[in-house]
């Protein structure tokens, strides 16, 4: 049973938490780096996603950039697509769900954000510990998984069977601004 462990974040993902209603805008995250997997399948779900009104922020990294501006653009859908941004927090504030990778910063940073969240493991990660930090949250009922080799129709009913009001007002209870504090406290007993 692994124990939950708090982990720093910026303060910055708290003070822009809000409790999401409903599904109205999806952020797609590829990292800073720019998931070319993420990225495609951002692309692959676009026109479905917008017949059905949903908006897209998607974080693409700056080597896909200019190919997935030109895709939403030929697709006539107008996404808020950037390469990098400092100010990540806002752009998941106006967010109501997730779609990501599962490193440990960027899980903590959506929790506190109270930002319902499907992971997608990276399968390359060392220990494969993307899949169980991701897992953690599955098994509490507070996220999903998509592996990479399913089938995108899988992630779409995922996407719209998630109960995203319920699973945001119950991140509240997980993220805690004094991690910081509370890995030195257990840092200075091991001392």
């Amino acid at each position: 049973e692994p124990v939950f462990c708090p982990y720093p974040v910026a303060d910055i993902f708290f003070d822009t938490q809000r409790k999401r209603e409903k599904l109205e805008t999806i952020i797609f995250l590829g990292g800073s780096q720019g998931a070319s997997f993420i990225n495609n399948l951002a692309l692959n779900l676009a026109s479905k996603l917008d017949e059905k009104g949903i908006k897209i922020i998607h974080q693409c990294g700056q080597k896909d950039y200019t190919k997935c501006k030109q895709e939403y653009e030929k697709m006539g859908i107008r996404a808020d697509v950037f390469d990098f941004d400092l100010n990540l927090s806002s752009k998941m504030a106006q967010a109501d769900l997730a779609i990501s990778r599962a490193g440990a910063s960027t899980l903590f940073e959506l929790c506190a954000n109270l930002l319902p969240s499907i992971f997608i493991p990276y399968p390359y990660a060392a220990k494969n510990h993307q899949f169980f930090n991701a897992k953690f949250l599955k098994d509490k009922g507070l996220a999903e998984i998509f592996m990479q080799n399913e089938d995108e129709k899988v992630l779409l009913e995922k996407i719209f069977s998630l109960n995203i009001a319920q699973i945001s007002s119950q991140l509240e209870n997980l993220a805690s601004k004094d991690a910081g504090a509370f890995l030195l406290e257990n840092a200075l007993k091991t001392l």
